[in-house]
């Protein structure tokens, strides 16, 4: 086997590009570990063994076809192909780590490298992304200086020292710089904020257009309630049925719906309690938020206090509270809450009842008043109405696929009968108005 001093160092150099395309990916939230972890402990083992923990060209290829064949199964089961396609990297990082040291190796580890490398810059929404683009930037730097003349007949090009390479490590640091802001990773607001938002839509936003969430479904955000006092049962009995609310959208606007513009706000300075109501003996309850690129924080029915908030955060006169600055990714909110022994529900300042502004009939499309016209009889009472409704909506197909009128939407749901739940909650939301 060829022992020259480049191929000696190329077979770390090399590995180093790798791994940092495999560190890349292991900051984001859609890599699951076990794809990540086996390049990283197959590259430790090689560090330390050297080559002696190798296979052939041919046994390295048959792992990446069998990882293309397990990416092909994935695609059928319906995972997203670009997570798909990142899995077969990873895998693929896998065989060139523990493939025998040869030029050709070492080209194929530089390769998947930089794919790692782009893949990440497309799933990773983590500032920290820039650490192992600027690893990857040095050691591509490094590997193809040694790399460059091996076999060649004037022999190997002389390995220069690091510390040469340090006068050129200013003009690679702000090249590196310009590439991670100018890759295409997120629509953001700044590409060098901590985290980045994601490209789908979620619930939590200042205005939505119908049709936005049927478009492009997100998975990411994720609540759980969990109580550190009561038993399973009676912590089930006293918080299912409660309501939530998070980004309040009163305004109907022909299409869609925005937030109106609060008119006042009460802050809270971060470490401090804050208290929405007195209460004896309140229900406790831990809220955590996975994925929270959001600012809203959801308040169930009946909140009391949020112990020790995070950061600063204000509530509105609309009833929204929400963070100053955006909090970590995953984060627990220890609220208090009001029992609930009674039927009727009790509101406090951060749930108010609903304002004036959220009963304005102005921006009621025709459709909808000739539909609750042909379905309320003058007998009826508005609750008597608004059940009869309610059950006609019941009776029709939900289907995410169903074709939407951008101009008018609730006109085609109300003749098609069919669509997703933005049209059957604005539909509802409007006829009761």
């Amino acid at each position: 086997m060829n022992t020259s001093p480049s191929l000696v160092i190329a077979e770390r150099l090399t590995l180093g590009v790798l791994m940092s395309g495999v560190l890349a990916l292991a900051l984001s939230d859609f890599v699951s570990p076990i794809y990540w972890s086996l390049p990283t402990i197959a590259a430790m083992l090689r560090w330390w063994y050297g080559w002696r923990f190798a296979l052939s060209e041919i046994q390295a290829s048959i792992i990446g076809w069998v990882g293309f064949l397990w990416v092909g199964l994935e695609l059928a089961m319906g995972r997203p192909w670009v997570v798909a396609f990142t899995d077969f990297l990873l895998i693929l990082a896998f065989a060139v780590t523990i493939e025998a040291a040869t030029p050709r190796n070492h080209l194929h580890r530089m390769l998947t490298g930089l794919f790692l490398t782009l893949a990440a810059a497309v799933l990773t929404d983590s500032v920290l992304y820039i650490l192992p683009l600027a690893a990857l930037m040095w050691f591509a730097w490094r590997s193809a200086a040694c790399l460059y003349g091996i076999d060649q007949p004037l022999g190997d090009l002389p390995i220069i020292s690091p510390k040469r390479d340090m006068r050129t490590m200013a003009i690679m640091a702000a090249l590196t710089l310009l590439i991670f802001i100018t890759l295409p990773r997120f629509d953001v607001q700044s590409k060098l904020q901590a985290t980045q938002p994601r490209m789908a839509t979620t619930g939590f936003s200042n205005q939505v257009q119908l049709g936005d969430f049927a478009r492009e479904l997100d998975a990411t955000v994720v609540l759980r309630v969990e109580s550190p006092q009561s038993n399973a049962d009676d912590f089930r009995r006293r918080i299912i049925g409660r309501y939530w609310r998070g980004a309040v959208l009163s305004e109907y606007v022909n299409h869609g719906w925005r937030q109106q513009t609060a008119s006042g706000k009460q802050t809270w300075p971060p470490h401090t309690i804050a208290t929405f109501a007195q209460k004896i003996q309140p229900l406790k309850i831990d809220v955590f938020r996975e994925a929270s690129d959001h600012p809203y924080i959801l308040l169930p029915i009946g909140i009391i206090a949020i112990q020790d908030v995070a950061s600063r955060i204000q509530l509105d006169t609309l009833g929204q509270l929400t963070f100053v600055t955006a909090p970590s990714r995953r984060l627990r909110l220890s609220m208090q809450l009001d029992s609930m022994t009674t039927s009727r529900p009790v509101f406090y300042p951060a749930l108010r009842p609903p304002i004036a502004s959220e009963s304005n009939q102005q921006s009621t499309p025709q459709a909808v008043r000739d539909w609750v016209a042909s379905i309320r009889t003058g007998s009826q009472t508005p609750e008597q109405a608004l059940q009869s409704l309610n059950q006609t909506l019941r009776g029709w197909t939900y289907d995410l696929q169903a074709p939407i009128d951008a101009k008018q939407p609730i006109a085609s749901f109300l003749k098609n009968q069919r669509g997703h739940c933005e049209l059957y909650a604005t539909t509802l939301a409007l006829a009761a108005r």
